[in-house]
C-alpha cells in the first residue's frame, strides 16, 4: 500500500471509529422563543431528549437572555413532573429589543456532566 493511501486509511479509521459522547438533546417546542405581544414577555418551552445512561442534574433549566453587547440576565425555570420538560415560561424584559436566548441544562452519566444547551433570538414587541 502507498503511504499516502496508508495514511488516509488510518485518518479515516480514527475519525469513523473514535467513539462520540453522547448525551442527548434540548430544543425549543414549536415556535418558541417567541413573544407575547400584550406584555412585552419572551416566552419560552422545551424539552430535553437523553440518551441511554444519562440523567438531568437537578431540576431545573437555566436561560439567560440578552441583547448583543449587554449584560446577561439569567433565569432558573422548573421543569414540568416529567423532569424532562418545561411549560411556556415568561421572561420579563425590556420592550423593542433583539434578545438572544440560550437554555442549558447540566446532566451526567454517573462519571462525568457536561452540559446541553439550545439558542433562539427573539425580538420583544414595543411598548404602544
Amino acid at each position: 500500500m502507498k503511504p499516502f493511501a496508508f495514511s488516509s486509511a488510518v485518518f479515516f479509521l480514527c475519525v469513523v471509529a473514535n467513539p462520540v459522547r453522547a448525551q442527548g438533546t434540548i430544543e425549543f417546542s414549536g415556535k418558541y422563543p417567541k413573544t407575547n405581544p400584550v406584555n412585552n414577555q419572551v416566552l419560552i418551552k422545551g424539552k430535553i431528549t437523553l440518551d441511554n445512561g444519562w440523567k438531568i442534574v437537578g431540576n431545573s433549566v437555566r436561560a439567560e437572555a440578552w441583547e448583543d453587547g449587554s449584560l446577561v440576565k439569567n433565569f432558573v425555570v422548573k421543569l414540568n413532573k416529567d423532569g424532562k420538560s418545561w411549560g411556556e415560561t415568561k421572561l420579563v424584559l425590556a420592550p423593542g429589543v433583539d434578545y438572544n436566548i440560550l437554555v442549558t441544562v447540566r446532566v451526567t452519566d454517573g462519571d462525568s456532566w457536561e452540559f446541553l444547551a439550545i439558542l433562539g433570538r427573539v425580538k420583544t414587541a414595543k411598548t404602544k
